[in-house]
């Protein structure tokens, strides 16, 4: 951190909801701005709480935040999926969620949470870690390409 405040990584709690659910609503809003297919359907209270409240839950999820001073300022989330047998490895970890407050990006936040979540998924025996990233997103895209992520292949889409 730039002014020498400790940011402490944890695991998400059931408390933090009311607080998440704020920022998880900004999240996907700054996603449907980038991305109108992606833009949040409801922005009812209730649906984003019970989404938050199964990836906390969740046996194949783990949901992190990041606090500084009591106040939670970003947060990722981090899964696992399995591949069908025809691939080599079956067993992925996906980083599905990762965001932080505007005004404490760039100082190492999403690092400390992403170096929590890939411990978490070696533990789990994951080999290969997903992330999804819109690709109008260059801030995100430097982010994970920084992190030692490749483009691995592209997805096209068309309405019809």
């Amino acid at each position: 951190m730039k002014d020498g405040q400790k940011i402490i990584i944890r695991k998400a709690k059931i408390k933090d909801l009311e607080t998440l659910q704020p920022m998880y609503v900004e999240f996907m809003n700054y996603h449907g701005r980038l991305d109108p297919m992606i833009k949040i359907v409801s922005k009812n209270k209730e649906h984003v709480l019970k989404y938050l409240r199964n990836s906390i839950y969740g046996h194949k999820t783990l949901y992190l935040v990041a606090e500084k001073e009591g106040k939670i300022i970003g947060f990722l989330g981090a899964g696992l999926s399995e591949m069908p047998p025809i691939y080599r490895y079956r067993k992925i970890g996906v980083i599905y969620d990762a965001f932080v407050l505007k005004q404490f990006r760039r100082q190492g936040v999403n690092s400390q949470m992403l170096e929590m979540a890939m411990e978490w998924l070696k533990e789990k025996k994951v080999s290969r870690v997903e992330a999804g990233i819109s690709a109008d997103n260059d801030l995100a895209l430097n982010t994970w390409d920084a992190h030692g992520f490749k483009t691995a292949f592209y997805r096209k889409r068309k309405m019809i």
